[in-house]
C-alpha cells in the first residue's frame, strides 16, 4: 500500500471521518476489555444505526449478535 496525501479534508467529512472513529476505537477498547457496554455504546453511536433503530432495538440486536458469536467471544461470557 502506498499512501496518498490529498490535503486537509472539508469540515463536515472530517467530522463524519471523526464520528466513525470515536466509534471504532469504542468497539476495539470494548473488545480488549471485554466490556459489553462499550460495544453496545459504539454500535448505538454509529450514525446509520442510530437513525434506523431505538435505543432498545440496538441493545436487543447487539445482544443477539453476542449471542449468536458466544462460542468465538468467551471474554463477554466470564463468570464473575
Amino acid at each position: 500500500m502506498n499512501p496518498l496525501l490529498v490535503g486537509a479534508l472539508p469540515a463536515h467529512l472530517a467530522a463524519l471521518t471523526a464520528l466513525n472513529a470515536s466509534c471504532e476505537n469504542l468497539a476495539v477498547e470494548g473488545a480488549l476489555e471485554g466490556d459489553r457496554r462499550k460495544i453496545y455504546h459504539a454500535v448505538a453511536l454509529d450514525p446509520l444505526t442510530s437513525a434506523v433503530l431505538s435505543l432498545e432495538e440496538i441493545e436487543t440486536m447487539v445482544e443477539e449478535m453476542f449471542d449468536a458469536n458466544r462460542t468465538l467471544l468467551p471474554r463477554f461470557y466470564r463468570e464473575t
